[in-house]
């Protein structure tokens, strides 16, 4: 799978994608620092969040420079219906962006 490949349809699906960190904004939350990084792959580009807990655990492998092979859920955010904020409007996407769950280096070879 590659990142052009991440839809709306896959939304709560778990994938594996092999990425190149582009950027990474970290976030302080009351569980601690997490972060936004922006991954791109030869198709696309896409943001991942890593939560506190990971984002320490992983953090010396995002600032590596290496390849690096994610499995991460889909998440795609829907626009909410002004009259009705329970409403979701599911033809109105506003982001998809991937939720990390474990990352590992690509070896060579």
């Amino acid at each position: 799978m590659n990142l052009s490949e991440v839809t709306t349809e896959l939304d709560g699906t778990v994938i594996q994608v092999s990425v190149l960190v582009d950027s990474i904004r970290e976030y302080k939350s009351k569980r601690g620092t997490m972060a936004f990084i922006e991954v791109t792959d030869e198709h696309s580009t896409i943001e991942l969040v890593a939560f506190a807990k990971l984002y320490q655990e992983y953090k010396p492998l995002l600032f590596s420079g290496d390849e690096l092979l994610i499995t991460a859920r889909v998440q795609v955010g829907y626009d909410i219906n002004e009259d009705n904020e329970d409403e979701v409007v599911k033809d109105e996407v506003v982001y998809i962006k991937l939720i990390l769950e474990n990352l590992t280096v690509v070896e060579d070879g």
